[in-house]
């Protein structure tokens, strides 16, 4: 006999185990480390193109656009329409380039709706 017991195998996995779960435990109940998180854009300002809205030109001059003004255009479109859609992305790129505005274009296939979100921040 070797002098070894056949459960020491168990006993030092047992022990390890317990360790793991000390550790673990100890950690648990530590504060979470803070994460810098951008605090997100709250839009200032909000056109949708319907027939009562005014033309896109005059709503950008209503704008009061300063240093950080970010602008988001939106535009859905109905499944094979996506020439049209692009036809209406270019028309508002214009405008927001003339105002010195280099907006982001989203394209999604569902309701036609044009929605333009203008938001500040420091992006």
């Amino acid at each position: 006999m070797s002098g070894h017991s056949p459960t020491g195998w168990a006993i030092m996995l047992a022990d390890l185990a317990l360790i793991l779960f000390i550790v673990s435990a100890n950690q648990a109940g530590s504060p979470a480390v803070p994460v810098e998180v951008d605090a997100p854009s709250v839009p200032q300002a909000i056109f949708e193109a319907s027939d009562d809205a005014p033309p896109f030109a005059d709503w950008l001059k209503d704008q009061e656009l300063g240093q950080g003004a970010i602008m988001e255009i939106t535009i859905d479109y109905n499944h094979g329409r996506f020439d049209e859609a692009y036809g209406s992305a270019r028309d508002l790129l214009k405008e927001a380039d003339a105002a010195g505005l280099r907006p982001r274009v989203v394209f999604a296939e569902g309701e036609p709706s044009t929605r333009v979100v203008m938001t500040y921040g420091d992006n």
